[in-house]
């Protein structure tokens, strides 16, 4: 439990940007998502946004960025 614990504190906060590469779909797409409450997010004391790389990697496994990744290039397969 303290291992968990330690691990989340020392985990590396990306950015927008960064999140958006990351699963290979837009900034546009990634606001999308966060007003929808798809994806887990943080919001720092100055306003801006944040995300944990583990939060982001659970997001692709579960398959989420694929599928909404086809209707955003226009592709509904």
């Amino acid at each position: 439990m303290t291992e968990d614990l330690v691990t989340s504190i020392d985990e590396r906060m990306w950015t927008e940007k960064e999140a958006a590469y990351l699963l290979h779909i837009s900034p546009n797409t990634l606001w999308l998502w966060r007003k929808q409450k798809k994806i887990t997010f943080f919001r720092l004391a100055n306003g801006t946004i944040r995300y944990r790389k583990s939060d982001l990697e659970m997001f692709l496994r579960a398959g989420a960025c694929l599928a909404d990744k086809g209707r955003e290039d226009g592709n509904d397969n």
